[in-house]
């Protein structure tokens, strides 16, 4: 009897994982005179016709085989009725055919030989992926990121740029679900974030909680804490300045501080008690679909809303990922126009935040008199590293 391999992944209908079962290849009677090679590969995971299935899962199967036999698997996935060859030899019965797209019908088939020679096919089976999305939300869930946060020259560059750039790498765990004082159920969020810029020797460390969870309606943030930065890097000269929204900046550290403000991370200098967000903030609106927008914030620091713009492809350091885009838009003026200086980007996968990008246009830097000497723009932006999903 093969070893028995636990996969959980969430939820079928309401989350993009779900718990599965699956065994390696069963063996049959040891050293049987009249073995004929490997039985036809069967029981599979996900059940043939299958629907609902969630789009990050791991193909299992069965195969009967002579104990004393080498067995090997080539598999074929895909959304053909005829799907290619994509593992070869693979020496389990089992396959991580990657993070699948929602609403898809896909075909998939295993080939099973032995060493000597014998093989055996299986049927083509077929399962479909939900219609629907839900953000992955598990204790021990994990995401890695890296950015940073660096000059882009503009159309009047200063002649010396205020900063290369500072590094930023995140690691997000959904560290607890907790009870907040509002009696409010919610998924603790921790996210550990690592700042440095070589041309300052400057490092520093900052440790952020967001507190979050799923309705029916959609991903809300009802709180959050945080401790903000302890230090800041020098400036290139003493004296010069940024400025932006009308908001003047000492260097690139607070300009990084007014980034996380605007996607909702907490920033304040030593403070981690817990602030409850009245109304709750909704991150996310079930069913994400393209052209959708809705309320972030209505009032105070400023109105906010969220769009879906549409569905494209991301490749990132942790792979290829299909997503949906979402803009954020901003009126820090008030002026009843959204803010055209502000270019805000997230994608938003199966199985969680992919990218997120910031861009400030217009930045003017000046000197200790007020002199102009330039503008520029600067990016925010990190991108999925790495994951794990329980």
């Amino acid at each position: 009897m093969g070893k028995l391999c636990l996969v959980f992944l969430g939820v079928l209908l309401l989350s993009i994982a779900g718990v599965i079962g699956c065994s390696d290849s069963s063996t049959g009677s040891s050293g049987s005179s009249d073995y004929a090679g490997p039985e036809r590969p069967s029981k599979p995971y996900p059940d043939n016709n299958a629907d609902n299935q969630p789009a990050s899962l791991t193909l299992c199967w069965n195969c009967t085989h002579n104990e004393g036999a080498t067995m090997m698997y080539n598999v074929y996935f895909g959304t053909d009725t005829k799907p290619p060859l994509v593992a070869e030899s693979l020496t389990v019965s089992h396959y991580d055919p990657g993070v699948l797209e929602l609403a898809k019908t896909y075909y998939w088939k295993v080939v099973a030989f032995d060493s000597v020679g014998n093989s055996r096919n299986s049927r083509t089976w077929q399962f479909g992926t939900s219609r629907y999305f839900v953000y992955p939300l598990a204790v021990g869930n994990t995401w890695s990121y890296a950015g940073g946060f660096y000059c882009i020259k503009g159309s009047d560059p200063p002649d010396e740029m205020p900063w290369d750039s500072v590094g930023q790498d995140n690691l997000v765990e959904i560290a607890a679900l907790e009870t907040l004082p509002n009696a409010v159920e919610a998924y603790r969020f921790a996210v550990t974030i690592y700042e440095s810029n070589i041309d300052t020797d400057y490092n520093d460390t900052l440790y952020l909680n967001e507190y979050l969870n799923n309705t029916a309606d959609g991903l809300f943030s009802y709180a959050y804490s945080g401790i903000g930065f302890t230090a800041a890097p020098a400036k290139r000269k003493v004296g010069d300045y940024l400025i932006f929204k009308n908001r003047r900046f000492e260097n690139e550290q607070e300009l990084m501080a007014f980034a996380r403000e605007l996607v909702n991370q907490a920033s304040k200098t030593g403070a981690d008690e817990i602030t409850i967000e009245n109304p709750p903030l909704k991150s996310l609106s079930y069913p994400l679909l393209v052209g959708r927008q809705w309320w972030y914030r209505e009032n105070a620091p400023w109105p906010m809303r969220k769009a879906v713009t549409r569905t494209t492809y991301r490749d990132v350091p942790a792979g290829r990922f299909w997503c949906w885009e979402l803009q954020m838009l901003y009126d820090i003026d008030d002026d009843g126009d959204w803010d055209d200086d502000i270019i805000y980007y997230e994608y938003i996968s199966p199985i969680g935040l992919i990218e997120r990008s910031v861009t400030f246009t217009g930045i003017e830097y000046t000197d200790v008199l007020g002199d102009h000497l330039g503008t520029f723009d600067s990016k925010h932006r990190f991108v999925l590293t790495s994951f794990h999903l329980e």
